[in-house]
């Protein structure tokens, strides 16, 4: 009879831990489910399959911390794991999540829009949150503009940090000429290596050093859509997260326009550290990616190292 109160007070005690196991359990089913279902989806459109690579992970870590990243346009979770890997190292739970219709080319891509894009966000973001309390927030380009999407319609999500990487909120006058130039072609996708060899455009030169690893098509609707969603979350009215951000941009990127974008930011985030690379700097907009950034490695290290100090700070 000792032996089983001991049982039952054990339960009791340890119910919390149980509970929160089970939740992170179906979390990661959940994620991988909507995987394979994206996966499935992209049968529809192209033969052409995922290398292991570029896809979507969900890897548990040792602290009960959790970091969720997501990456930027015709990029894959690829261009996110050397920071992921940082964080993973530290014990953290790493979501690398991926973008829909993103990861293979640019003929799936254009199926794919910022309504399927939110609602995954959404639903992964959720269901991390029934996991743990305890959840930072790391976003690239378009991985940044939604992560800032999805903070600012669910107010009651407080992360412990964020860190953006060059996000998009409105166009570079060279990224607005450069795409208007592309739809005159009348075209749905245009192949980047010829593109670049023609355009020389900064910041398509990763896709093309990198062929694995980005889509080797510019999705045009894809760009569309961003543009649009962009200009939509710009124009939102301020939300001012109490989070601590950090936010990286350039003046040299040719994608986004540097100036709004920390508008935006210093609009919504009252606790935010800013780096700002100049003009002369020469740093593209993907400004974390080691094979077109001279800084990649060591903006890589602050923003894990971001994540690790408000983690403290917030014990």
């Amino acid at each position: 009879m000792q032996q089983f109160f001991i049982f039952i007070f054990n339960i009791i005690l340890f119910q919390p831990t149980y509970a929160l196991t089970a939740a992170c359990t179906l979390a990661e089913k959940r994620f991988q489910s909507r995987f394979e279902k994206l996966e499935t989806d992209y049968k529809k459109y192209s033969p052409e399959k995922f290398i292991k690579d570029n896809k979507p992970y969900f890897k548990n870590g040792t602290n009960n911390k959790i970091v969720y990243l997501l990456h930027g346009f015709i990029g894959s979770p690829f261009e996110m794991k050397p920071i992921a890997r940082l964080l993973s190292e530290k014990g953290y739970t790493v979501v690398n999540d991926l973008i829909p219709g993103h990861g293979v080319n640019g003929y799936i891509s254009n199926y794919y829009d910022e309504k399927k894009w939110r609602a995954h966000v959404k639903e992964n973001l959720d269901d991390l949150q029934t996991c743990s309390t305890d959840i930072s927030v790391i976003g690239f380009s378009t991985g940044g503009l939604l992560i800032h999407d999805y903070m600012s319609s669910n107010p009651n999500f407080k992360p412990q940090a964020a860190v953006f990487y060059s996000p998009f909120y409105t166009a570079h006058l060279a990224f607005l000429a450069w795409i208007k130039d592309l739809a005159s072609w009348i075209t749905p996708t245009v192949s980047v290596s010829p593109l670049y060899a023609v355009s020389r455009f900064q910041d398509i030169q990763v896709a093309v050093l990198d062929k694995d690893h980005y889509m080797q098509q510019i999705p045009l609707d894809t760009a569309t859509v961003i543009q649009k969603l962009g200009t939509e979350v710009y124009n939102k009215p301020a939300f001012n997260s109490e989070t601590p951000a950090l936010l990286f941009v350039s003046e040299n990127d040719q994608v986004l326009n540097s100036d709004t974008t920390l508008e935006k930011i210093k609009s919504d985030f009252k606790n935010v550290q800013i780096q700002i690379f100049t003009k002369k700097q020469k740093i593209p907009h993907h400004l974390m990616v080691d094979s077109v950034s001279s800084v990649a490695i060591d903006i890589q290290r602050q923003g894990a190292n971001f994540i690790f100090q408000n983690n403290r700070l917030n014990k």
